[in-house]
């Protein structure tokens, strides 16, 4: 009985030991890398700039085969959403904690005042609508990549980036 315990005690502190060692193996990884966007950082880490999704984020858009472009003004108050090969066009205000992206109440997302969508209801590429509010809860940026992060899908940089037309 004796060696039993003994043995069992010996392999429990074999498995703590080999996980620590495991766990300081690790050395954060990419993490580090990798930050919260708030309303404090937002404008330095993705004002001015477009990102490419391969698919959908969570924006609502049915066809998640085709890219998305979301591109930010200056400030990164306000935001613009494309599909890429499409003509459809979201656009609004971000707040952060979450990403919080409010759609415009018009129609005509470029000349409507505070943006809005031209996205259907329906087929070929339904997307956000005029007045919804989309909440991304993981919203992170990539400085070693200068990727955007919106729920665990990474961004690539969208080259010749700027407001996009729609306000510094």
């Amino acid at each position: 009985m004796r060696r039993t315990n003994r043995m069992v005690l010996g392999l429990v502190a074999v498995c703590v030991l080999g996980s620590s060692l495991a766990l300081l193996g690790c050395g954060g990884g990419d993490d580090e890398n990798v930050v919260g966007i708030t309303a404090a950082n937002a404008s330095s880490l993705v004002g001015g700039k477009a990102f490419t999704f391969p698919g959908d984020t969570g924006f609502g858009i049915a066809n998640a085969n085709l890219p998305l472009i979301l591109a930010f003004n200056s400030s990164a108050s306000r935001f613009a959403l494309s599909v890429s090969g499409s003509l459809r066009v979201a656009t609004g205000t971000v707040t952060y904690g979450s990403c919080i992206f409010t759609v415009g109440p018009t129609t005509e997302p470029i000349t409507g005042v505070g943006g809005g969508s031209n996205f259907p209801n329906q087929p070929p590429v339904p997307g956000p609508r005029p007045n919804q509010v989309i909440i991304i809860d993981s919203c992170q940026y990539d400085t070693e990549n200068n990727a955007l992060i919106l729920n665990g899908v990474s961004s690539s940089i969208t080259q010749g980036t700027g407001t996009g037309g729609f306000g510094g």
